[in-house]
């Protein structure tokens, strides 16, 4: 149980922002939303267990059910009605309550004692034009490009074969830009492997970031892999794609009709988030997942063992609700292949979830130190430890660095352009107030990211000091002194080195911070203001060499807690 903060003071509660610019009220919000995540999980598995069957599909694609506090405000909407009823209780703290979501205000309002606070919900009708207009024109969208991309499959690429004539395994993989070809998720997988393992593997990718202009040479450079390849639009029908494409609206019309939890009604809550449209992408990908499943079962494709690239999203869900119904015998990992953060709720599965078939029956992590942690919500969970493929460079042998002249700081940017934004704001704040001679700034962005954009947000005068640079993280990882970022991976891979990280604290309430608490924060700090991050330069800046091979054997204690290295019969165990 973690502590909560004291405030005092009349509190004008601005309820329309996932952030609170008071730091005791932050901090007070952090604590209540790590002990609201039990009874939040129950709310969502009362809720599903009054879903309709024929409605269970949507329901578990939809955004509530996905947990994921990173596309979802459901799980922050929820710890703001805890942060009301703590402070109401607390007596004589509130004045005045703003936000702008209505089921929010209808859930408040059944809070005891709610009536003697001005409560104000503020909500243009420009904007309530445009969540009715929105789901309309995506649909339009959708179908439009998903159904030309289909065509241009079915005229111009070579249905997908299976040759193998024994049951085969299925490996769920993301193609985009950069990574067509190159495995960006199981890599060097197939050089352990014999030639008989290798044709019983059939990769499955699904294709993202690729306009409509872009989709051919996508599929020709997909194909020119050294892999087998199954395209799920060799199975997909063309109504597949129509019937998927229509989630927007079916998620818009969508009502949940029961949602009580401690005396209090959900439902607006809920449904609100639902219809809103952050998750609907999302959302179509898992009915296409669905229905994917559903084609290769009514084709007769025997299928001995199916690997998910698990991220517990809304795709992942639909994927695996499809396999628990087509496939219920086929032994089925999902592999997280990346280090879980605290509040990425859907990576911590429940029992519910696993009893309901939207998760996979074992989850694959990378490393043992992992394992306890994923079992928080859910003791019998099946979780063991598979190759770390993505990072198995930190534990190849480093090479004698040279002196250099410079200390150079590597700033990976995440998927969130609002948190990559706010690093590089804050880092450039430092900068300016510290001599930068001698120090050298590379930026490493997200592959989802444009540089353009960054530039954009930022300013390209703040940015003069800073190189951007695409090359591999495992040779940039190689070549720098310090790591500032926020909730990347790339923060524990530079851990295991010896390298010092700083992380960015996100401003929104709820942490992401990649770092497991077990790892001392000796070779790392949490920081929130720039005059932290230029204290921390300093001090690892100027570290003695004892403090840098104290840093060394940190990292290997962390490469052995957290990165499984490759080897022949672990990864013939995660395949077969």
């Amino acid at each position: 149980m973690k502590t909560k903060s004291e405030l005092s003071g009349a509190l004008e509660l601005d309820l329309s922002k996932n952030y609170f610019s008071d730091p005791e009220l932050a901090k007070l919000f952090a604590d209540l939303s790590y002990e609201s995540r039990e009874s939040f999980n129950e709310l969502i598995h009362s809720v599903s267990q009054h879903i309709p069957e024929n409605k269970k599909l949507y329901w578990w694609v939809g955004s509530p059910a996905s947990r994921n506090t990173l596309n979802s405000v459901l799980f922050i909407n929820y710890c703001k009605i805890e942060l009301v009823k703590y402070l109401i209780n607390k007596g004589g703290v509130i004045k005045k309550i703003y936000m702008e979501s209505k089921g929010l205000y209808d859930v408040i309002n059944q809070i005891p004692s709610i009536d003697q606070y001005e409560i104000i919900l503020g909500k243009s009708r420009i904007r309530k034009l445009k969540d009715f207009v929105r789901p309309i024109i995506r649909v339009v969208m959708q179908i439009f490009d998903r159904v030309c991309k289909m065509i241009i499959y079915k005229i111009y690429i070579k249905k997908s074969e299976i040759k193998c004539t024994t049951p085969i395994t299925l490996i769920d993989i993301f193609a985009f830009p950069g990574f067509y070809s190159k495995d960006r998720y199981y890599t060097s997988i197939q050089k352990y492997l014999t030639d008989e393992d290798c044709k019983r593997l059939y990769y499955v990718p699904t294709i993202v970031m690729t306009g409509l202009l872009n989709i051919y040479n996508a599929y020709k450079e997909i194909i020119k892999s050294e892999k087998n390849i199954l395209f799920k639009e060799s199975y997909l029908e063309i109504k597949d794609i129509i019937y998927a494409s229509l989630y927007p609206l079916k998620a818009k019309l969508f009502k949940v009709r029961y949602a009580m939890s401690n005396g209090m009604d959900y439902m607006k809550l809920i449904n609100e988030d639902m219809h809103s449209d952050s998750g609907h992408i999302l959302g179509i990908e898992g009915i296409l997942n669905y229905r994917f499943i559903k084609r290769l079962s009514e084709k007769g494709v025997k299928v001995s063992k199916i690997i998910d690239w698990w991220e517990s999203q809304a795709l992942d869900k639909g994927f695996n609700y499809g396999i628990s119904k087509y496939y219920p015998d086929v032994e089925v990992i999902g592999y997280l292949g990346y280090a879980p953060r605290e509040f990425e709720l859907q990576l911590y599965p429940t029992k519910y979830e696993v009893q309901y078939g939207v998760v996979p029956n074992r989850i694959a992590v990378i490393g043992k130190g992992f394992i306890e942690g994923l079992k928080q919500f859910n003791k019998s969970l099946d979780v063991v430890v598979a190759p770390a493929f993505r990072f198995n460079h930190v534990w190849q042998e480093e090479e004698c660095r040279s002196e250099r002249s410079t200390y150079t700081i590597l700033i990976p940017l995440t998927i969130s352009y609002s948190e990559s934004i706010n690093i590089l704001e804050i880092v450039l704040r430092a900068l300016s107030k510290i001599n930068i001679r001698n120090i050298c700034i590379i930026v490493k962005k997200h592959p989802t990211m444009s540089t353009e954009t960054i530039m954009e947000k930022v300013g390209s005068e703040k940015m003069k000091y800073i190189k951007f640079s695409d090359i591999e993280t495992s040779t940039l990882l190689r070549n720098v002194d310090m790591i500032i970022s926020g909730m990347s991976t790339i923060c524990l891979e530079g851990l295991a080195l010896g390298i010092p990280v700083l992380v960015i604290k996100r401003n929104d309430g709820l942490h992401y911070n990649p770092i497991p608490n077990e790892i001392p924060e000796d070779i790392w700090r949490l920081c929130e203001t720039s005059e932290q991050i230029i204290e921390y330069i300093h001090l690892y800046k100027n570290r003695s060499v004892e403090e840098i091979e104290k840093h060394k054997r940190i990292g290997a204690d962390i490469r052995n807690l957290y990165f499984e290295p490759l080897s022949k019969k672990e990864i013939k165990n995660f395949i077969r």
